[in-house]
């Protein structure tokens, strides 16, 4: 019972042992790629030691954003603070009396913009 081995049984063969190959070589990187990661140590930064975040938050609660820093003038004051939609409004006064609305974005504190203030005698055209 010999049989020969034609072209197509013999395409089909190297074909089979090249997707084998293939098989066992993407089992290896993803066995490797889980041990790497399960290994590795969480990286741990500053921001993490302050407070952490909360678990779950609740619709309606606030959600944690961590400390934002908005920088002011110097020399001025705060005289009221409120949000309008994603801005931060800022009324400032200074040494002088001259007040004025300061904007910055809620979320990271980047300055946006300042409204001038000035009494109506003095408004331009």
């Amino acid at each position: 019972m010999t049989e020969t081995v034609t072209e197509p049984h013999r395409a089909l063969k190297t074909v089979v042992i090249v997707l084998g190959a293939l098989i066992v070589i993407c089992v290896g990187v993803i066995l490797t790629t889980i041990a790497v990661r399960a290994g590795a140590p969480a990286e741990a930064t500053a921001s993490d030691a302050m407070v952490p975040p909360p678990a779950d938050p609740m619709p309606g609660h606030p959600v944690f954003f961590g400390d934002v820093r908005v920088i002011i003038p110097s020399g001025t004051q705060v005289q009221e603070m409120s949000i309008a939609g994603d801005r931060l409004l800022l009324l400032l006064e200074d040494k002088d009396g001259k007040r004025r609305i300061h904007a910055a974005d809620a979320a990271s504190g980047i300055y946006l913009g300042t409204y001038l203030l000035t009494p109506e005698d003095q408004a331009g055209p």
